[in-house]
């Protein structure tokens, strides 16, 4: 007997139109808010850099997740996760926020219900990390199938110097 991918939020919408999310950020981001300095989608303090999650969701979302960690001493701190608890992602969305942090080794850690990624049979969905605006992870098409991956990655804060010196 074949195994058929089974949606339990299938709407019968077959469009592949990809929306962008409007809402708050606590609605895609849950932060541990005792481990986390500094939080902001738009502006971090000095010493400390933007760390962006772009998040585009196939029509599957519900298979999706994703959590934030910080590798200290040899043991795991987790950041941040998606989506809060008791939610899940709307299908074929764009999710973009953002966290400030500070110099460090990070991973992110993703996982697929279903271990057939966000791409490409079931909608292009796709993921993007960046620091300070920089890309530093994005998902391979080609080697997305999996159930849960981490996916390290280095926080470095440039240091201006001021004018004149």
């Amino acid at each position: 007997v074949a195994k058929t991918k089974d949606d339990p939020t299938d709407d019968g919408n077959e469009s592949n139109a990809i929306v962008n999310f409007n809402g708050d950020i606590s609605d895609f981001i849950f932060t541990n808010k005792q481990v986390l300095r500094s939080f902001s989608a738009t502006n971090c303090k000095p010493g400390e850099a933007l760390w962006t999650l772009d998040l585009v969701t196939d029509k599957y979302s519900w298979e999706t997740s994703w959590g934030l960690y910080e590798k200290v001493s040899g043991s795991s701190i987790s950041l941040a996760s998606g989506p809060p608890e008791n939610t899940k992602y709307n299908r074929q969305t764009r999710y973009i926020g953002g966290l400030c942090l500070p110099p460090g080794r990070y991973f992110i850690r993703w996982f697929d219900k279903w271990g057939d990624g966000i791409c490409c049979q079931y909608g292009e969905g796709e993921w993007i990390v960046r620091i300070d605006g920089e890309v530093v992870l994005q998902n391979d098409p080609e080697d997305d199938n999996f159930t849960e991956r981490d996916f390290p990655f280095e926080v470095r804060v440039r240091i201006e110097m001021e004018e004149g010196m």
